[in-house]
């Protein structure tokens, strides 16, 4: 009986908190806006200000929204330097573009991912680690250049944290495999990859 007792005067507690709480916060009617061109009332509050000539007409003039001055080019502000080879890694360089639309692929990281054999070979499968694997980004005209690359054999990908692409080799029809070798520089020339935020 206690117990009820005890449950039913917490609950009550609740709801009356819970009604003055709502019976403040509905001091005044919210205000309401008129959308141009519609019947279609929001309240102020969530009103989002649409700039005008005085008739409800959005103007290009207006400057409730500015427009910005430059277009950011993807891979804008990346730059693109060799760095040389050592004695225990490679480099491995090239310039990447879209295969739709043969624009430069500027602005993605572009990662040697590892090659991961299975059982029974030739299997395989591939991996990367996002702080470790070699990578660098692509600069606006889509250029790479990853240094320190240890001697091996990878599978050259376009990543972004949400998807990846596979680079394919247009002779082989299959991932492009590439070996790295310690003290040389690998060019792979003119690549093409599938955009990782366009790719069905």
């Amino acid at each position: 009986m206690n117990f009820l007792m005890r449950f039913i005067n917490q609950t009550l507690s609740c709801f009356l908190f819970l009604w003055v709480v709502c019976a403040c916060s509905q001091s005044a009617p919210p205000v309401s806006t008129l959308i141009p061109g519609g019947n279609v009332r929001i309240p102020q509050s969530q009103a989002y200000p649409v700039p005008s000539d005085g008739d409800g007409i959005r103007t290009p003039e207006s400057q409730a929204y500015p427009v910005p001055s430059e277009v950011m080019t993807p891979g804008a502000g990346v730059v693109y330097a060799v760095p040389s080879p050592d004695q225990n890694t490679g480099v491995v360089i090239g310039k990447i573009f879209d295969e739709a639309t043969k624009k430069p692929l500027g602005g993605y990281t572009i990662y040697l991912a590892s090659i991961i054999w299975m059982t029974p070979e030739p299997a395989y499968s591939y991996g990367v680690q996002e702080n470790s694997s070699p990578h660098t980004l692509a600069d606006e005209q889509g250029r790479f250049a990853i240094g320190n690359v240890p001697p091996g054999n990878y599978i050259v990908m376009v990543w972004t944290p949400f998807s990846a692409s596979v680079i394919m080799d247009p002779r082989t029809g299959k991932e492009l495999d590439v070996r790295v070798e310690a003290g040389k520089i690998l060019d792979l020339g003119d690549i093409e990859g599938i955009d990782p935020f366009n790719s069905p």
